[in-house]
């Protein structure tokens, strides 16, 4: 016995060594993501996760084409809903599976709505930024992890911006965009993931050019649709896709009907306000109501949230809850919306 384990020595060894450096590699990752980092409630995690276990009626994940438009505020003043924001900028939609995931840990609502413009985005713009911002609102989960390993893949697939993932929090690509990212943050928490913007747009326009026909979209896009279509398929709860309004060129539209087309092939709603008619029936002026050509200002977003509240109050007959005292942080968070922005 003694000779064999002499003469196996050498590979015993250096297995040893593999394995050794091998774990010393993943702690260092892990760290460096913050796996080890237990502060659910940091300034970089949406206050999602601070809200009351199985209190929401639903949840609208998105990018800031969700957190800019749905002001849940609004909703809950208008019907009694409590439909919090999930808006993390730039959403991906291949992440979308995986923060629905986390927020199923923590909420039973009655219906999801999922904002399906990133569908149409050049995937150019991610950078490591946006890495960042997909992780530091998360807790430290299965999920996020897997966020990050899809944005590894991403990188690879289309040749983004995305070089390396980052070592440290910090939003280097988030400097010179505007907002202060902390105070977004903070804004956030306090309009239940809504991100008020009282600007108007510099550069108007009465209209914008909608398409009638579609274009295909990024066939990497494309696939990451039918993942989360299929996915959404094993989802117990209800399921909705929205397409806020904005005004881009007319490929973006057109590639973005194709999108609609194939969520409608599999059996799901669409809500796409990039059409004249809605357009008209919500009052939105482009030259008063957003304050970029592909976000709304406050008023803008008042608009499309009595829109969207009212078709979600018809479909889905959701309860009422003002004047409970289980949602006194609802109407708290509308008393300040009003103060501020009314």
């Amino acid at each position: 016995m003694k000779k064999l384990l002499k003469g196996h020595k050498p590979i015993l060894c250096l297995v040893t060594a593999v394995l050794v450096a091998v774990l010393s590699v993943s702690f260092y990752v892990m760290h460096s993501w913050g796996a080890f980092k237990f502060d659910r409630d940091s300034k970089y995690i949406s206050q999602f996760y601070s809200e009351k276990e199985d209190s929401l009626d639903g949840i609208f994940f998105g990018s800031s084409a969700a957190y800019r438009y749905w002001c849940p505020p609004q909703a809950f003043d208008r019907h009694g809903m409590a439909v919090y924001c999930y808006g993390i900028q730039s959403m991906p939609l291949f992440y979308v599976q995986h923060y629905i995931d986390s927020a199923l840990k923590y909420q039973d609502p009655k219906f999801i709505a999922i904002e399906l413009r990133a569908a149409a985005k050049d995937p150019d713009v991610y950078t490591t930024g946006h890495v960042l911002a997909a992780i530091s609102r998360m807790p430290n989960s299965l999920e996020r992890m897997k966020i990050l390993s899809g944005f590894m893949a991403f990188d690879q697939k289309h040749k983004t911006k995305i070089s390396k993932l980052p070592n440290r929090y910090g939003f280097p690509e988030d400097k010179g965009r505007g907002d202060n990212l902390i105070e977004k943050v903070a804004r956030a928490g306090r309009y239940k993931g809504f991100i008020p913007n009282a600007s108007q747009v510099t550069s108007a326009t009465d209209s914008a050019p909608f398409a009638e026909t579609s274009t295909p979209m990024n066939k990497y896009y494309e696939e990451d649709l039918q993942k989360l279509l299929k996915y959404c398929d094993s989802l117990e709860c209800e399921v909705i896709f929205v397409c806020t309004p904005f005004y881009s060129s007319l490929e973006r539209h057109s590639e973005l009907l194709h999108a609609v087309s194939i969520v409608e092939s599999y059996g799901y709603s669409v809500i796409n306000m990039n059409n004249d008619e809605t357009i008209r029936e919500t009052q939105l002026d482009f030259a008063t109501d957003f304050y970029n050509p592909t976000h709304t200002n406050v008023n803008g977003a008042i608009k499309v949230t009595n829109y969207l509240s009212d078709t979600f109050s018809n479909m889905y007959h959701l309860p009422d809850h003002r004047g409970s005292d289980d949602y006194l942080s609802w109407q708290e968070s509308y008393d300040r919306f009003e103060e501020k922005y009314k």
